[in-house]
């Protein structure tokens, strides 16, 4: 879902011929952070405890900057 989000961006921005990365990447980060807000929320209404929610948000933040900046 996010990355059809990043494409009709880059699209979008295409159209106009001035595609500003440092736009994208901010756009990019942005939505990647209302995903992973979105799934935190999930996982704390099914009851993760303690332990298991911060091992689990490290993993996703390592992919997040994964996907982000490489």
């Amino acid at each position: 879902m996010i990355l059809v989000i990043v494409i009709i961006q880059l699209v979008g921005m295409q159209k106009k011929h001035e595609i500003d990365f440092q736009k994208l990447l901010v756009n990019m980060e942005i939505n990647v952070l209302q995903y992973a807000v979105s799934i935190i929320m999930i996982k704390i209404r099914k009851g993760l405890n303690q332990y298991q929610y911060l091992h689990w948000l490290y993993h996703h933040y390592l992919l997040l900057n994964l996907l982000i900046y490489h």
